[in-house]
This record gives C-alpha cells, sequence and structure tokens, in this order.
C-alpha cells in the first residue's frame, strides 16, 4: 500500500465548550470545516494518528449531555427556524481511541427522512462530492449500493468515494425508484442526498487493514453495478448542480 503523505499542520489544542456553544460548534464544523479542505479535518485539529485519547475525551466531556463518552461520540440536532415543522438534520461526531491515539474519525448527517434543505446547504459547502472531486480528483475506487426496503418497497442508493491513500472514506445516501423485478434508478443529484457518513483514518495502514473495508462492509464498484467508470463519474459530478440517472439490479452484499 502507497505510504499517505504526514500532516504538516500543527494541531492546537480544542477548546471547551460551554453548553450553549454545542450547536453552534457542529453548525460550523459541518459549514467551514474549520477552513481547511478534506482529508484535512477541522482545520488540523483533530488528526487521526496523533490526537491523544485524553484531548478526546476532555473534549467530549465538554459537550456535556450531548456526548456518549463511552462509546466516543457527540451529536446534536441542527433546526432549520426558516421552515414549518422543525425541519431539521442530526450530525453526529465520533472520535474511536485505541491504544492512547484517535485512529478513526467519523462524522455523519441524516435528516433522518425529514425533507430538510438545510442538510443539502450546509453540507455542501466542504462535503458535497463535488467539492470532494475537485479538491482530491478521480477516487481510487467508487463502491455503490442500490437496495430496496420497507413493506412499500421504497428504493435507496448508496454511493462510497474512496481515497485509501489519503485515509478518507465518504459515502452519500438518497432515495431511488423501484422500477419492478429487482431493478432500480437512482438519479443522483446532491440536493436529494439525506445522508453523509465520512471517515478518516490513521496514516497507519495496519489500522485499515485491521478494519476490514475502510468503507463498512464490502460493496460491489460503481462500474459493476452500472458500467460507469471512475474516471466518467469524476468528469460528470465534479460540476455543480450535477444530475445523472444510473439503473441497476439490486446489490447483492459479498
Amino acid at each position: 500500500m502507497p505510504e499517505r503523505a504526514v500532516s504538516t499542520l500543527t494541531p492546537t489544542p480544542l477548546p471547551t465548550l460551554p453548553i450553549g456553544n454545542v450547536t453552534d460548534f457542529f453548525r460550523d464544523l459541518v459549514k467551514t470545516n474549520g477552513g481547511c479542505e478534506l482529508p484535512c479535518f477541522y482545520g488540523g485539529k483533530i488528526v487521526p494518528g496523533e490526537m491523544t485519547a485524553e484531548s478526546a475525551t476532555a473534549f467530549l466531556a465538554s459537550m456535556n449531555g450531548n456526548a456518549d463518552m463511552a462509546n466516543g461520540f457527540a451529536g446534536v440536532d441542527i433546526v432549520d427556524p426558516s421552515r414549518s415543522g422543525g425541519s431539521f438534520y442530526h450530525v453526529q461526531l465520533t472520535l474511536t481511541r485505541t491504544n492512547g491515539l484517535v485512529q478513526d474519525i467519523q462524522l455523519w448527517g441524516d435528516t433522518w427522512g425529514y425533507e430538510a434543505p438545510l442538510f443539502a446547504e450546509d453540507w455542501g459547502i466542504h462535503y458535497g462530492w463535488d467539492r470532494i472531486l475537485t479538491q482530491n480528483g478521480v477516487p481510487s475506487e467508487i463502491e455503490a449500493i442500490f437496495f430496496r426496503s420497507g413493506a412499500g418497497r421504497s428504493a435507496y442508493y448508496g454511493i462510497v468515494l474512496n481515497y485509501e491513500d489519503a485515509g478518507m472514506f465518504i459515502g452519500y445516501q438518497g432515495t431511488a425508484q423501484n422500477l419492478g423485478q429487482s431493478q432500480v434508478q437512482a438519479c443522483l443529484r446532491f440536493d436529494d442526498v439525506n445522508r453523509i457518513i465520512l471517515r478518516l483514518v490513521s496514516q497507519d495502514s495496519s489500522m485499515i487493514e485491521s478494519t476490514g473495508t475502510p468503507s463498512g462492509p464490502e460493496l460491489p464498484t460503481l462500474f459493476e453495478q452500472t458500467g460507469l467508470s471512475n474516471e466518467e463519474f469524476y468528469q460528470t459530478f465534479k460540476n455543480p448542480g450535477a444530475s445523472r440517472c444510473l439503473t441497476s439490479s439490486e446489490t447483492k452484499i459479498r
């Protein structure tokens, strides 16, 4: 496996957060990423393989009731005050600590099925696939899943962009159309994404190997599912507002 470049940023201590600022922190994390581009995370203040477990524990403790100390995560609901009915999205940060260091960072956002335009607006700034592709180039691999769920057999898709050399994996989920006879059609458009999961892992390659496929269960590639190559995906979706419909048989997890 190629050796990943060591971070040149000097991490600075994370602030403890007064109760009223926890929501502000998460909104800022999503909208600005601390002023740097992924795979740099939160302005280089949280670096897998460098942040100590003690620092992570103190940081999570400052979030009071918003943190699960035992499992190393904290999260809040971000409410859109401009919309009736309390439209919101949930955001959660997990810091996995091993051998005294944070080895794995996961940032997760989900609308829980609500109509939440604020989700695409906030997450699209730094975590939209056009921004990721423009800043990082063609992914080393793109995984895909097309599936149906529930009594009404609603359909969904998932796309995972893998940048293994950078230790970065980011997945997107959205709704799709159930065509029947195990066929699913997904018209990929970032504004319709309802879940994003970012994962950053330590530069120690053994961390990746010890946890299996970094993006989760081993999925088929996008090319295997749809015939669309990584280069074609890149050329299409690096453009803001791009959309393309893809049809696939329902995915069988390996």
